[in-house]
Order: C-alpha cells, then sequence, then structure tokens
C-alpha cells in the first residue's frame, strides 16, 4: 500500500529562469488564482454577447473611442458587425453592395507575400497559401 506524500508548494507563480531553476514553485497556470494560500479556479467564462453571427470569421479589431468606450468589430466571409457600446448585441454593419466570399476561401499569393527578395522579380508567385 502507497502513502501519500504532502506537496507544499507556495502560492504565486515564479517565471525566474528554467523550470528546473524554479524547483519547488508553481511555473505554469491557467485560469487559476490564490484565495487564503490555496490555488482555486477562476470560475469559468461568462458570454457577454450571444447575439450570433453569419459567416466563417476572418478579423476581429477592437477600440476605445476619445471618451474610452471600448468597440469592437468582427468581419465574417459574408457579414461585418460592430458591438454595440454596451456590449450586448452585435450589429450588422455591412456596406451596401459587399459581395460575400466563399467560406472555404484561401488567402492569395502573388507579389508582396512571403520572404523579401525571394524568387525573381516579374515572375508569378505560386498561390497555394492557406488561410
Amino acid at each position: 500500500m502507497s502513502a501519500l506524500l504532502k506537496i507544499d508548494l507556495p502560492p504565486g507563480l515564479s517565471r525566474r529562469g528554467t523550470v528546473y531553476q524554479t524547483q519547488g514553485r508553481w511555473y505554469d497556470s491557467s485560469l487559476v488564482r490564490w484565495f487564503k494560500g490555496a490555488m482555486k479556479p477562476i470560475g469559468g467564462w461568462a458570454a457577454r454577447i450571444t447575439t450570433p453571427v453569419t459567416g466563417a470569421p476572418r478579423a476581429m479589431v477592437s477600440w476605445r473611442d476619445n471618451s474610452s468606450i471600448r468597440y469592437y468589430a468582427v468581419g465574417t466571409h459574408s457579414k461585418l458587425y460592430a458591438a454595440t457600446p454596451s456590449l450586448t448585441a452585435m450589429v450588422d454593419i455591412t456596406p451596401v453592395g459587399f459581395s460575400a466570399g466563399r467560406a472555404d476561401a484561401t488567402s492569395g499569393g502573388g507579389y508582396g507575400v512571403g520572404v523579401y527578395g525571394a524568387g525573381t522579380y516579374g515572375t508569378p508567385r505560386v498561390d497555394n497559401v492557406s488561410v
């Protein structure tokens, strides 16, 4: 029969050097915090906005206006959405006349793709880069 062995690690993370150099300390963690010397889970995620968006998300950008109000926008292959200032809903702000792309699209190669100076100037580039 094996006995349990108590491991007494101090609370908090230590990233001073390698894992070997920080023996006897917590080196890495995710979604935890210490409460009264014990590691506890943070408590999970909460949905800020439950409004679904249409399409495959391609990009997201966030910003603050001059009044420090937070905004963010999400671009999909078929629509453009912006979060309301209260961050409770997504609003469709797709420009009139926008042509939707393909959900399974790939990004194109061509001029400006890859390492500068690679390849011969003026020759076509391979167009097989995936998103």
